[in-house]
């Protein structure tokens, strides 16, 4: 929605798409507060309102997309709408300069036998409760929080990056309501940085204890009749902990959008091994695909706390307006050419190509279109029936080079001789 919104206050036409009923995504009652006091609700209403009323922006939702062709400057997506009771579903067509992809992301819990217990929660579950003012958080005496739960592991390597603040913020959170309460947590590495290392110092001053378990030697849940029971090994005093808390919060894992698979696989945009979309450059270019006109933001592309997926949104909106600003957008003479005749569908251009470029026309030969090729002769380089040309630099230009070349420098050793 910002990037929606920075985009249409520039005078250009928008097109959101949200898969379900309401726009906010996680945001819908998940998050209520930041650890400075900011009411996360009131931020993500006026944020709504902004763009469901904003003259530029068309919002569609509970839309799926079906279909994507086309090319930087002229995308064309077919999008299919949920049948409700009030309409029946429908095929929209839009056509559109550019795209920025923000299909967010969701919080995973993984498969443990505690979850059905009303003491085990997660940290966004743990937030709603403590705005809602659940007694069973606001009066509990013991409340410990583990953190990395399935994560940074060998089921997933990566950090969710959010988890450590939102244990700080709920702690304060609960410390501030019960000063009286005690609140453990239990982590492998606290990673609250820049300034959030001073919330860290202001739970500390709160009474909230911080227990660091080693890489490997993660705590242990167990039951004892009704009563929950974790014990973990101190890195610090070497020896077993053991707490039966009244209140047990896991810090678990944000996962990809289940829908970044079907996206990938329609606007031909790469994904890491955990399903997380990858920018073309992590320095050079961190909002763009390699594809021309492509855009990412958000956990789309890696979980983040909230303000760092605004500045990326806003970025992806500067970049995709680059394009939009132009009223024509020029090619490099560079670019791939097939001979058909040569062309044995071998399909090697298709998978060589790094921008995904390459198809098998209805003729059974390999097409590029030379809008979207980047002209990298990757395709020209791998093809095997040489049916692949890179226009100024053809075999025949190059051997004609080198054959000049080499004609000079013989001529040099004659006259030397």
């Amino acid at each position: 929605m910002t990037a929606a919104l920075a985009i249409a206050d520039q005078g250009f036409e928008v097109f959101l798409i949200e898969k379900e009923s309401a726009l906010g995504g996680n945001l819908i009652n998940n998050i209520h507060y930041t650890v400075e006091g900011s009411d996360v609700q009131n931020l993500l209403i006026d944020l709504t309102t902004k763009v469901e009323t904003h003259p530029k922006i068309k919002v569609f939702k509970n839309c799926s997309i079906k279909e994507v062709t086309g090319h930087v400057g002229h995308y064309s997506t077919t999008l299919t709408t949920k049948k409700t009771k009030s309409e029946e579903a429908q095929t929209i067509v839009v056509e559109h300069g550019v795209c920025i992809v923000a299909s967010g992301g969701n919080e995973f819990k993984p498969e443990l036998p505690f979850w059905d217990d009303k003491r085990v929660m997660t940290q966004s579950e743990l937030g709603h409760a403590l705005y809602t003012g659940d007694k069973s958080i606001t009066e509990a005496k013991n409340i410990v929080i583990v953190q990395c739960v399935d994560q940074r592991n060998e089921n997933r390597k990566y950090c969710s990056k959010i988890c450590c603040s939102q244990a700080v913020k709920n702690s304060i959170k609960i410390k501030d309501d019960n000063p009286e309460a005690n609140v453990y947590v239990l982590y492998r590495d606290m990673r609250t940085y820049g300034f959030k290392e001073l919330n860290y110092q202001a739970a500390r001053d709160r009474g909230v204890v911080f227990i660091r378990f080693k890489d490997g030697d993660d705590p242990v849940i167990s039951k004892e009749g009704a009563a929950l029971r974790v014990s973990v090994n101190d890195d610090v005093l070497k020896k077993e902990l053991v707490f039966e808390p009244d209140a047990l919060v896991l810090s678990v894992p944000v996962v990809p959008s289940d829908t970044n698979a079907r996206l990938s696989d329609l606007f031909k945009i790469p994904a890491d091994a955990d399903g997380f979309f990858c920018e073309a450059h992590a320095k050079l270019r961190p909002v763009d695909f390699a594809s021309e006109g492509l855009y990412l933001c958000g956990v789309a592309h890696s979980p983040k706390p909230l303000e760092e997926n605004i500045q990326q949104a806003r970025a992806a909106a500067s970049r995709a307006m680059i394009i939009l600003c132009k009223d024509y957008l020029e090619r490099e003479g560079m670019v791939a050419q097939v001979n058909e005749e040569l062309c044995a569908a071998c399909l090697t251009c298709v998978r060589v190509c790094p921008y995904n470029v390459p198809f098998i026309n209805e003729r059974n030969r390999a097409q590029i279109s030379g809008v979207e090729c980047q002209g990298c002769g990757c395709c020209a380089a791998a093809c095997p029936a040489k049916a692949i040309q890179v226009e100024q630099f053809r075999d025949d230009q190059i051997i004609l080079q080198e054959t000049a070349i080499i004609s000079k420098a013989l001529q040099r050793e004659l006259v030397t001789k």
